[in-house]
């Protein structure tokens, strides 16, 4: 299991180094032809994250922290999918981006410390 939560927290780290990387590219109206692609890494980020949330409620190392990164997840996933929507639409263009930025940066502040103390508790006693 430990393998797995590892695998984890690497996936987070690196999507969002990338998922960030891509963002500011956008926000700074280049590479706007690899949206799909800042989609999939997003997508990828929320299950990193999920994975931990579950890992967590398993080895029961915190167990708000762990609620808290499923339901942090939906909040990325819903944000991403309407962030889309909702800037096409012109509305509050900059704030829904600036949303969606603070959203990812509070995912990971989640994930990392919750994947740390996952890792510190080894295996549950059940596995």
């Amino acid at each position: 299991m430990i393998f797995a939560v590892d695998v984890a927290r690497l996936c987070l780290r690196l999507c969002f180094l990338a998922a960030l990387a891509l963002g500011l590219a956008f926000w700074s109206g280049h590479a706007l032809h690899d949206v799909p692609i800042h989609m999939a890494i997003g997508v990828i980020f929320v299950l990193a994250l999920w994975t931990l949330g579950i890992f967590g409620l398993m080895t029961r190392v915190n167990l708000a922290l762990s609620l808290l990164a499923l339901g942090w997840g939906v909040l990325v996933l819903w944000l991403g999918i309407e962030q889309v929507h909702l800037v096409m639409s012109g509305h509050l263009s900059e704030m829904v981006k600036g949303l969606h930025f603070l959203a990812g940066i509070i995912a990971m502040g989640i994930g990392e410390p919750l994947g740390k103390r996952i890792t510190a508790a080894g295996a549950p006693a059940s596995a």
